[in-house]
């Protein structure tokens, strides 16, 4: 299991690109997507029996991967407490994400802006967690977050995804006026 999940890992991370030498892996090369699955139980086992894994595994993963796997659930309802596919909550969302690459983070918003390192809005890459204060919630409080899926390099304008009340996971930019003014900060995980 191990070597087809890094042989997937580099193959997606390579994606189409002609420089390749001709005996180079790509994901159309694989017959089956078995090998793309992650069985929790199966990473947890293999990581006891080898201690470096977690940590080589989340230095592999590539923002680029994260963000196609984040994408991927786009449309997926909102559910208050969710942690899974059947529904997420925001934090249950990034927890999520984050833990299929073997990265564990807080339960909550809160907890999730104490891991990490800071980082500036002007500096936001693919994968950072960007939080703010929730609908409820005083401002300046944590009571939601997101991960950013881009930045357009001309306008600076950063797009993040996210799971709301009314969209499930979607798409938002951080200019947009509700965002932008409860913008509390970001974290970078990777």
């Amino acid at each position: 299991m191990i070597t087809a999940l890094l042989l997937t890992i580099f193959a997606l991370s390579v994606g189409n690109n002609t420089d390749l030498p001709a005996d180079t892996l790509l994901a159309d090369d694989f017959d089956s997507t078995d090998a793309c699955v992650i069985d929790d139980w199966a990473f947890d086992q293999e990581a006891e029996l080898f201690p470096w894994l977690r940590s080589d595994l989340s230095k592999a993963i590539t923002p680029h991967i994260l963000v196609n796997h984040a994408s991927s659930f786009i449309g997926l309802p909102y559910r208050r407490g969710g942690k899974t596919p059947k529904g997420f909550d925001c934090s249950g969302f990034t927890g999520h994400v984050f833990k299929t690459i073997g990265i564990r983070l807080g339960a909550s918003s809160r907890d999730q802006y104490r891991q990490g390192t800071p980082v500036e809005e002007k500096d936001l890459r693919p994968g950072d967690l960007v939080f703010f204060s929730g609908r409820a919630a005083d401002l300046g409080r944590v009571g939601h977050v997101g991960m950013v899926i881009d930045r357009d390099p001309d306008s600076g304008i950063v797009r993040f995804i996210h799971s709301t009340h009314k969209l499930g996971i979607t798409v938002s930019r951080l200019d947009e006026a509700y965002y932008s003014r409860r913008f509390i900060g970001a974290r970078r995980i990777l």
